[in-house]
Order: structure tokens, then sequence, then C-alpha cells
């Protein structure tokens, strides 16, 4: 005499749905969190970017504000490669330099140490100064920078356009 079993088993296809089921979640779950590392590392990028942007225009304006003049012979003005030298009220500071090398944008202060305004992640690749002098105004310093993120992500474009424009407080 036969007895049929009273336990439930799964059949073959039964399996083979269920694991093909888990996998397609599994493969979602995986690319999502592949998709949201990519979002947080270009926020890194993008976070480095701004940060060098900031720290540019702020070094900038400090050394503008505090100058007595701007040095046109040791300056270059209206090329990507630019460089921009004041002379400072403060004789220690002076004279105070702005340029362009390596990718960089470099300061020196006097006789003081160069040291690099952006971050070693950040690229410059231009740096244009223009000089604006009306009669009976204080000169207007221009400055036009590209900065570029060193990213791992292919086929993003990580970079900003920095523009400044700032007075000498001194006719």
């Amino acid at each position: 005499m036969k007895t049929k079993s009273s336990l439930p088993a799964f059949t073959l296809i039964e399996a083979f749905l269920y694991f093909v089921i888990s996998s397609i979640f599994l493969l979602a779950a995986l690319l999502f969190m592949l998709q949201i590392t990519n979002v947080s590392t270009l926020s890194k990028h993008m976070q480095e970017l701004s940060y060098s942007g900031t720290t540019l225009t702020e070094e900038l304006e400090q050394a503008v504000h505090g100058a007595s003049s701007v040095d046109t012979v040791q300056s270059v003005f209206d090329d990507d490669e630019g460089s921009l030298v004041l002379n400072m009220n403060d004789v220690s500071l002076s004279p105070t330099r702005f340029y362009w090398e390596n990718g960089n944008i470099m300061m020196q202060q006097g006789t003081g140490a160069i040291f690099s305004v952006n971050t070693p992640f950040v690229v410059v690749d231009s740096l244009r100064f223009h000089k604006i002098s009306i009669y009976k105004s204080p000169d207007q310093i221009i400055m036009d920078a590209e900065l570029r993120s060193l990213g791992d992500l292919a086929n993003q474009d990580h970079s900003i356009s920095v523009h400044s424009t700032l007075s000498l407080r001194s006719l």
C-alpha cells in the first residue's frame, strides 16, 4: 500500500524560480550600491573644486584689499598663464604674487614661502588676470580661472570656472 507524504516540498522549477528572483533582487541592490558610491565620489570631487575656488577667491580678495598698487611691469595680464604682482601696504608682504605654474595657482607674500592655493586634487587649466584703470577711481582686477578635479570617474566633467572682480582700496 502506498502512503502519501504530507510534507510539502519544492519542485525543481520552484527552486529555480526562487534563485532567479533572488538573483535579480541582489543584482538590483548591487547596482544601486555602485550608483551611490559614484555619486559620493562625484560629491567629494565637487567639494574639492568648490573649496579650491573659494580659497583662491578669499586669498586674492585679502591681498587686493591690502594692496597699494598693482605692479604692471611684473604682472602678466590677459594670458591663460597669467600672474598678478601687488605692492602691499604692509612692506613685509610686498610684493605679493599670484601666478600659474604646472597646473597650480601659486602665491608668495614678500620673501615668504611659496605655496599652492589649490588643493593637490585640483588642476588649474588657466589663470587669467585683467586690469581696469579708470581716471580718479581705484584699479580693478578681474580674475578668471578654470579648475578641474583629478577624478577617477570616467566620462564625468568635474570642472568649474571661478570669476572675481576686486577693487584696490586706495587711489
